[in-house]
């Protein structure tokens, strides 16, 4: 007799999927990782933005104490009291101030220099401003370049500017102006060069023209005089020389004092220091050679000779620059 089959249990029913609910939840569930990732980007975009901060304010504030204390080295020269050591090792005393700019500073007599000139030019409360607003090397260079009356101007948009744009341009501007004013300068400056020039060309032919009428009636005339109109013909030549030298000497003089300002357009301290140099030096030497013929000049005294005045409408006068005189 066969075993009768063991009775099963009915399975029970799968529970039936709330298909809104699980979208509620997923939604739920989006949301929430959203908030996450974009929490944390902003964290991590705030560390980055904080850094940046920290990073520019460190660089302005070192900007400034490498000015400060460049100024100091320089005025004080307390350097040469100072030891330091070399790149092998040996301590040995500070000489120049180059040497004080890489062993104390850190950076080039050059970088230095410059970063003080920055300084001085603007001041402490405007470089501060200026350094916030970001401006670069080039900048300061364009601004170092331009008339006084035109820094001051800068200086005033610097303090009230809140962009390094606004800065810029007008900067931009100004020595676009300035760039014109020189071009201007430079053809007045040949147009004299030219005229002065033409005149001693024409001196010096009227000059031989007197010379062989001259000699024509010493020929002519064979007087108890002849001897003192000889001397006087000597007399003659000889101040003819003098004043075609005089001539060729203030040629020279506007193309010097050309060369002077082109120099100091250039900005760079060192090259101004050299050019100040150059001309006391050009200038002593033309006293010295006053004084060794027993002829002190006084610059305070406006001396014209007759023949000098004549030629005053293409000459500049005393103080006059080249484009004023025209």
């Amino acid at each position: 007799m066969g075993r009768k089959p063991t009775p099963t249990a009915a399975p029970e029913p799968l529970p039936v999927l709330d298909a809104a609910l699980i979208a509620d939840e997923s939604q739920a569930l989006t949301e929430v990782g959203m908030r996450d990732k974009l929490q944390s980007s902003s964290l991590e975009v705030g560390k980055l933005v904080g850094r940046l901060e920290s990073t520019l304010f460190l660089r302005h504030v070192a900007d400034k104490m490498i000015a400060e204390t460049f100024i100091q080295l320089r005025d004080d020269k307390k350097y040469k009291d100072l030891d330091f050591a070399d790149a092998s090792g040996n301590l040995r005393r500070l000489q120049t101030l180059e040497e004080a700019c890489d062993a104390l500073i850190g950076k080039s007599y050059r970088t230095c220099a410059e970063i003080a000139q920055n300084f001085e030019l603007l001041g402490d409360r405007i470089f501060e401003s200026a350094e916030r607003l970001g401006l670069r090397a080039k900048d300061y260079r364009a601004l170092r370049a331009l008339p006084s009356d035109d820094q001051a101007l800068i200086k005033t948009t610097i303090a009230e500017a809140t962009d390094r744009d606004s800065v810029t341009d007008l900067i931009g501007e100004l020595t676009e102006r300035h760039a014109k004013k020189l071009a201007e300068k430079d053809r007045t400056i040949a147009d004299l060069g030219q005229k002065v020039e033409l005149k001693e060309r024409r001196i010096h032919v009227l000059g031989e023209e007197r010379d062989g009428l001259k000699e024509q009636l010493i020929g002519l005339t064979l007087t108890a005089d002849a001897s003192r109109k000889v001397a006087l013909q000597k007399r003659d030549r000889a101040l003819v020389e003098l004043r075609n030298a005089s001539l060729a000497m203030l040629g020279y003089a506007s193309r010097f004092d050309q060369a002077v300002a082109n120099v100091m357009l250039l900005g760079d301290g060192t090259a101004a220091m050299e050019a100040a140099d150059t001309l006391r030096a050009t200038y002593q030497r033309l006293a010295d050679l006053a004084n060794a013929h027993g002829m002190p000049v006084d610059f305070a005294e406006v001396v014209t000779p007759p023949w000098l005045a004549e030629l005053g409408a293409v000459l500049p006068a005393a103080g006059e620059t080249e484009a004023e005189a025209f």
